[in-house]
């Protein structure tokens, strides 16, 4: 992976082991590319590992749908940000939004 792909990536830390009075916290990095189109099979991959991610960060539906949108671009993107807001503004789940 070049320099210049950088950007195509977004890198999360997880907190595997917190932090003691006695030592610093265990972390991870975890890099998930940005989306930016293609195939259905291309979709159904990257959303599982978003879903992944989401689950281990234990994010919340409105940080979900946060994360979901910066991580999007594209032809895609401002459709999803508006379906992702609507759906925070409307009360629904992520997974209801999602799926």
């Amino acid at each position: 992976m070049g320099r210049k792909h950088e950007d195509d990536y977004v890198t999360y830390t997880l907190v595997t082991t917190p932090a003691t009075n006695d030592a610093p916290a265990e972390t991870a990095k975890l890099k998930i590319k940005k989306f930016r189109g293609g195939s259905a099979r291309d979709w159904l991959r990257w959303s599982g590992q978003f879903r992944t991610l989401a689950r281990k960060k234990g994010w919340s539906d409105e940080q979900k749908a946060h994360n979901l949108v910066a991580l999007i671009e594209g032809d895609l993107e401002t459709e999803v940000e508006v379906a992702a807001r609507d759906a925070v503004n409307g009360g629904q789940s992520f997974e209801q939004f999602f799926t």
